[in-house]
């Protein structure tokens, strides 16, 4: 199976570097192949430019948008692992599927009709939050960012499954919750990509 990790965070010692490195040994314990895009090592560009909006589908050979079109495509599921900021996605994260994501690749007008092109692919977000998770619920930010996802990426793409995780209050954690975390992560990772049954529930 071939996976692509799509990783936003500038810090290589943060929590969702941690979890992008387990998340990364538990697909290849399990004999995938794993690519990772890791958008701030990258300096991947975020800004939509006039020249993105000019060109519709599959962008020309040795492009930058080209090249994470070609890895979306090998792969069978795509992982996104980041932290929410501003009670959204980080703004390298937003550029990636405002620049990747095009028309004629990841969605397509089909008979008159508004269709997902990638109904082969699993997309797994991971996201965590500096907040704890009982006021998240109560101000409904995780549901909303959940439909923002699910309707507004997901769907959108026609993907054939994708599923939301959260973890929160990140900065609150000791050192031995955090690490059974990051060993619950890849067994839920391991999970949804192969369709295991999952033992860990968050």
């Amino acid at each position: 199976m071939n996976h692509l990790i799509v990783y936003a965070h500038p810090n290589t010692k943060s929590f969702c570097h941690a979890l992008m490195q387990r998340v990364a040994t538990s697909y290849r314990m399990q004999g995938g192949d794993v690519v990772i895009s890791d958008l701030y090592a990258m300096s991947f560009n975020p800004v939509l430019s006039d020249v993105d909006l000019a060109i519709t589908g599959w962008e020309p050979y040795g492009s930058e948008v080209r090249t994470e079109q070609d890895k979306i495509s090998r792969a069978d599921v795509i992982t996104f692992i980041a932290p929410v900021w501003w009670n959204g996605l980080p703004a390298i994260l937003k550029g990636y599927f405002d620049r990747i994501f095009k028309k004629g690749f990841a969605y397509g007008d089909i008979n008159g009709r508004m269709q997902g092109l990638l109904t082969d692919k699993k997309f797994l977000f991971i996201l965590t939050t500096g907040e704890q998770e009982s006021v998240l619920r109560t101000k409904g930010t995780l549901d909303a960012i959940t439909r923002l996802i699910d309707d507004g990426i997901s769907h959108f793409c026609g993907v054939s499954q994708s599923e939301v995780y959260f973890l929160c209050g990140i900065p609150t954690l000791s050192d031995s919750e955090r690490k059974n975390i990051l060993e619950e992560v890849g067994i839920l990772a391991r999970s949804f990509a192969y369709e295991e049954e999952q033992p860990y529930y968050f």
